[in-house]
C-alpha cells in the first residue's frame, strides 16, 4: 500500500526536522514509512544510518542508490566514509577518488581522501590532497591541522608551522 503523494512529503519533511534535530531514529522511521525510494531519500537514509555507526545498513543503501546512479559524488564520498570505518583505506581513496570525479569541488572528499592516505602513510599524497582541499575551502581549520602534521612528517618544520600559524 503506497502513501498518497501529500503523505509522503509529509513524512519526508518530518524525517528532515528530526535529522536536523539529532533525532535519527524517529527520522529513519518517517523515511522508511514515507515509501519513497528515490536516491536523494535512499542517500539521506544512509547518512543517518551511517551516523549511528551502522555501517553495513548505510552501504546496502549506498549500493542500491550507485546502481541507480554511478557517478553520484554524495553516495561515493558516504561509502568511502563507510570504507574507511572499516579500516579500508585504499577501498575509501578509490570511493573519494570517484566523488571528486564526479565533483571536483567537493573539498570534504578531498579532505578525507587525505587523511585517508595519511593514515596508510602516504604523506606526499596526503599534503596534496590536504592542499587540494584548502584551495576549494580555505577554512577547514582540521585539514589544514593534519596538513600541518603530515609535513612534519615530511620533515618541513617551516610548512608545518606555516600551517600550524593559520
Amino acid at each position: 500500500v503506497r502513501l498518497r503523494p501529500d503523505r509522503a512529503e509529509f513524512r519526508l519533511n518530518r524525517a528532515a526536522i528530526r535529522a536536523a534535530r539529532g533525532d535519527l531514529d524517529g527520522a529513519i522511521a518517517d523515511w522508511n514509512r514515507s515509501g519513497v525510494d528515490a536516491p536523494s531519500v535512499l542517500l539521506d537514509l544512509a547518512a543517518a544510518w551511517h551516523t549511528k555507526h551502522h555501517a553495513y545498513e548505510a552501504e546496502r543503501l549506498l549500493t542500491r542508490v550507485l546502481r541507480i546512479e554511478p557517478a553520484n559524488a554524495r553516495a561515493r564520498y558516504l561509502l568511502g566514509g563507510v570504507r574507511h570505518g572499516w579500516g579500508d583505506r585504499a577501498g575509501a581513496i578509490e570511493q573519494y577518488t570517484l566523488a571528486l570525479r564526479a565533483v571536483p569541488g567537493m573539498a570534504e572528499a578531498a579532505g578525507d581522501r587525505g587523511v585517508a592516505r595519511h593514515a596508510l602513510g602516504e604523506l606526499e599524497g596526503a599534503v596534496a590532497d590536504y592542499s587540494l582541499a584548502l584551495h576549494i575551502h580555505p577554512r577547514l581549520p582540521r585539514i589544514r591541522a593534519n596538513r600541518g602534521l603530515a609535513k612534519l612528517r615530511l620533515g618541513d618544520r617551516s610548512g608545518a608551522i606555516e600551517d600550524y600559524r593559520r
